[in-house]
């Protein structure tokens, strides 16, 4: 168990099959993510809408590594249906970017992205968004 689980207290994520895809909803089901076929193991693509916090970015961290194989190359998350996003949202996406392989932010980004993003200094800078969509 590695320290984010640690310091977690939460009920489990819940994993659904959405049109023969996996979906992890948050306990609270404010957040999703769903995982999008690409046709390569080399790319994956998540999808991830809703209001991440504390107690939902679970669901975030357990997509981004449910997903992450060591053929992967780049994970592409698609952010543009977050409505809401905190410091626990930016941290899966941190400790994401610490992987082999590229993370890839898919937008355009929602303003809650963007100023969460915008909460540590040169976070925003740290990864590759696309279509290029400047943050703060």
């Amino acid at each position: 168990m590695d320290d984010h689980r640690a310091r977690k207290n939460t009920t489990p994520t819940r994993l659904v099959c959405v049109d023969g895809f996996p979906v992890w909803i948050s306990a609270d089901e404010t957040a999703y993510v769903r995982y999008e076929p690409t046709g390569t193991p080399a790319t994956t693509l998540l999808s991830a809408g809703g209001e991440f916090d504390a107690s939902s970015a679970d669901c975030l961290h357990e997509a981004l590594t449910a997903t992450h194989t060591p053929q992967t190359e780049r994970t592409l998350l698609d952010l543009a249906h977050v409505t809401f996003a905190d410091t626990a949202f930016v941290q899966e996406l941190l400790t994401t970017h610490r992987r082999p392989g590229r993370l890839i932010l898919i937008g355009p980004l929602t303003h809650p992205v963007r100023v969460a993003l915008d909460l540590s200094p040169d976070t925003c800078s740290l990864f590759l968004i696309s279509p290029e969509d400047s943050c703060g």
